[in-house]
């Protein structure tokens, strides 16, 4: 898996449009348990709302998600 360099110390994913997990900053493999899809990470109610609200072709947008 591709590790994410940035200069924030916040945990980051790069994913695929079907959520697939990419890469990762080292702050996302400290705190997550990272498997091959962002779904792995995300709580069940909040799965839902990521599958309808991100995707590649709509940019960046602030979304509100409970974590394992």
């Amino acid at each position: 898996m591709q590790q994410v360099n940035e200069q924030l110390p916040i945990p980051i994913f790069l994913i695929d449009k079907n959520l697939q997990i990419l890469g990762c900053s080292p702050e996302a493999e400290e705190q997550f348990n990272v498997n091959f899809s962002l779904l792995d990470v995300i709580e069940g109610e909040s799965r839902d709302k990521v599958k309808q609200q991100v995707h590649p072709d709509q940019g960046k947008r602030k979304l509100e998600i409970k974590r394992y």
